[in-house]
């Protein structure tokens, strides 16, 4: 897909590449004051709100937009929530929330003041969003919650959750029956265990105990929260993937500064044939990888489903299977000091094994993906049926 930079994204590239760099981002997760600050200045350079509308305090940018700031979030390794928060939560509240609960939420997202999480996952339902077994019981005018979800990206400091949950007269995997809540992390029977992920970001399994919930924690329509739960799924699963694109970059220009320096029999290991070969095969599969990333992010916003499903799902796959043999690569030429923790290097690999993972596996996508393929062709082979019959 052939994908230029508007000026704007330029623009934005430039300021978060300068932002990043002067908060030394790839040195680590740093103290949590060194984190704050990082957060306010992502706020104040409107990354945060980069997707709310204006009359919000946003700057109402799209899904291609949030491709390119993932992309520089990748390549220096932030640990901020901003997937969880800018991208997840404020999908959802943009595309679910009243005019009441977006005036209330989105101008305190933007600026920085409240960050969210969307708990949508739960322990062994693997990437099946309609697998819930959280409940939403009606009670007087509000609801009571019960349930569990797992691996809540950014659930760990989030101020703010957004919760699937059914109604306990619905089937534990009917996709009619699910409904979005949003709920006070604060609030009595909410219940976390905080931990870090793999490559150093803030996550959290999450229990609800008998929680009550006002009538306005209802987010969008009464059983209608599965499509919603799907569009904000692709949404944060198109920006991973061009986090993992931006680590990438960083796994091979790390290699190929290596190959330049390290010297083994009196040349550079880069004047090697053998590993010259190994480096073009890795620029090779992320120059691959970049155009169905490119193409994910810009139909994440998309209304056409099926579009919006196969080009997310397809990078999905590019990238945990191509993005594991660049790491893999760019390991073995390191030698022994690319498995050091010392070593940088480590971290952008981390970065790309947890996009493997995040938001469905190569199965999942590879399924999915065959689906929509399986479906179209049904339906073409109907078509031509009909017309001889």
């Amino acid at each position: 897909m052939d994908f230029s930079y508007s000026d704007e994204q330029r623009m934005l590239s430039d300021s978060l590449e300068k932002l990043f760099t002067a908060h030394n981002t790839a040195a680590g997760g740093g103290t949590a004051a060194q984190a704050d600050k990082l957060w306010q200045a992502c706020a104040e350079t409107g990354l945060i709100g980069l997707t709310v509308p204006e009359d919000h305090g946003g700057l109402a940018g799209s899904s291609a937009d949030v491709m390119v700031a993932a992309i520089q979030i990748g390549r220096h390794a932030v640990q901020a929530p901003f997937l969880s928060t800018a991208v997840a939560g404020a999908g959802a509240l943009r595309l679910a929330g009243s005019d009441a609960q977006q005036a209330q939420y989105l101008p305190a997202l933007a600026e920085g003041a409240l960050k969210v999480a969307c708990a949508f996952g739960e322990p062994d339902a693997r990437y099946d969003l309609a697998d819930v077994d959280t409940r939403a019981a009606a009670q007087g005018d509000g609801y009571v919650l019960n349930g569990a979800k797992s691996v809540v990206f950014g659930g760990d400091d989030a101020g703010l959750l957004i919760v699937s949950a059914r109604a306990p007269d619905t089937e534990r995997h009917d996709q009619s029956g699910l409904s979005l809540y949003l709920v006070d992390a604060d609030a009595d029977g909410v219940e976390r265990t905080a931990y870090a992920l793999t490559d150093g970001r803030g996550a959290a399994d999450i229990t609800f105990n008998d929680v009550k919930l006002p009538a306005t924690a209802l987010l969008g329509a009464q059983g209608g929260g599965y499509d919603i739960i799907e569009a904000v799924s692709d949404l944060a699963a198109a920006a991973i993937c061009a986090e993992a694109l931006g680590a990438l970059e960083k796994v091979i220009g790390l290699t190929k500064e290596y190959l330049g320096t390290r010297r083994q029999f009196g040349k550079t290991l880069g004047e090697f044939q053998v590993l010259q070969h190994h480096l073009a095969d890795m620029v090779l599969e992320y120059e691959h990888m970049k155009s169905l990333v490119y193409e994910a992010g810009a139909l994440a916003g998309s209304d056409d489903t099926v579009a919006r499903q196969q080009a997310v799902s397809a990078a999905k796959v590019v990238v945990a299977e191509e993005g594991r043999r660049i790491c893999q690569q760019g390991m073995q030429m390191h030698g022994g000091i690319g498995l050091t923790e010392e070593f940088q290097l480590g971290q952008f690999v981390k970065r790309v094994a947890v996009a493997d993972f995040a938001f469905g596996d190569a199965d999942h996508h590879i399924a999915r993906y065959g689906g929509h393929m399986a479906r179209a062709a049904a339906a073409a082979f109907g078509e031509t049926e009909g017309h001889h019959g």
